[in-house]
């Protein structure tokens, strides 16, 4: 038990076939404990499977939906492919930012490491935090690169979608979905070349472990992740478009095991779609 110190042994083990919420789990091995306080417990083992966890307690209040942004499950990226022969470490001098910007930045230094999505670093290179208002009139924090290691990476070539391609994919569907991956490029891990990614914010130095958005190639590299696991798993009925997919199908039936699909491989929530038909 985790908050105390009652402890039990295992008496042996059987592998099952486990049927749970018509959910089918094959080659289960089941630790067998005497004095069980349910029937079974259900491990990380089955759990990490699925995109999230739902337990209902019955209470008077809403839903309480607290999740964090949780890594796809895909090969880590490789942002600088391509840096010039002068490419050498650039420290930016600090900025001088205003209390409310502050507030946002210390917000977002507290909230980035809990997800994983940046960490302490040791690196000799440092850029700037800087604070955006987006189009929701919404206040967060970006890194500026255009003085740093955005100086020395070479544009990458790979092509993104064109529109009208797309457009024409989905009026072949009779019902599709559209899916906006939330804080889509913080889902993709990156390389060992995490040190090119350092800032400095709160008095401190930090890298990132997943893509930055305001790197150079950022864009692209998301692309080229997304659209390789659309060939490499062959996923019917889907077209990506940036951190926007679209997941279609002739008939409701093939457009559920479609998007059923997707959500599997990427290891995803999808907590809302538009259906059209």
């Amino acid at each position: 038990m985790a908050s105390t110190s009652l402890k039990s042994s295992v008496k042996g083990q059987c592998v099952i076939t486990l049927c749970l919420r018509g959910y089918e789990y094959k080659d289960i091995t089941v630790g067998i404990l005497p004095d069980l306080c349910s029937d079974i417990i259900v491990g990380h083992d089955i759990l990490k499977r699925h995109s999230s966890l739902q337990v209902t307690f019955g209470g008077e209040e809403a839903l309480l939906d607290i999740c964090s942004v949780a890594a796809a499950n895909v090969e880590p990226a490789q942002l600088f492919t391509h840096l010039s022969p002068n490419c050498k470490p650039i420290s930016i001098k600090s900025r001088r930012h205003t209390a409310s910007d502050l507030q946002v930045i210390d917000s977002e230094i507290q909230n980035l490491p809990k997800e994983g999505i940046i960490e302490k670093s040791v690196s000799p290179w440092r850029a700037q935090v800087v604070v955006v208002t987006s189009e929701n009139h919404r206040c967060r924090m970006a890194v500026d690169y255009s003085q740093t290691i955005n100086r020395y990476a070479e544009l990458d070539a790979f092509p993104l979608p064109r529109i009208d391609y797309i457009v024409n994919k989905v009026t072949s569907y009779k019902i599709y979905s559209l899916i906006d991956l939330r804080s889509a490029y913080f889902q993709v891990p990156i390389r060992e070349e995490k040190p090119y990614t350092a800032f400095e914010a709160s008095g401190q130095l930090y890298q990132f472990t997943r893509v930055p958005v305001g790197i150079r190639n950022g864009v692209l590299t998301f692309q080229r992740v997304m659209q390789k696991i659309v060939q490499d798993e062959d996923l019917k009925g889907v077209e990506m478009n940036l951190d926007n997919a679209i997941v279609g199908g002739l008939t409701q039936e093939e457009h559920d095991t479609n998007l059923k699909k997707f959500e599997r491989r990427l290891c995803v929530k999808i907590q809302s779609h538009i259906e059209y038909g």
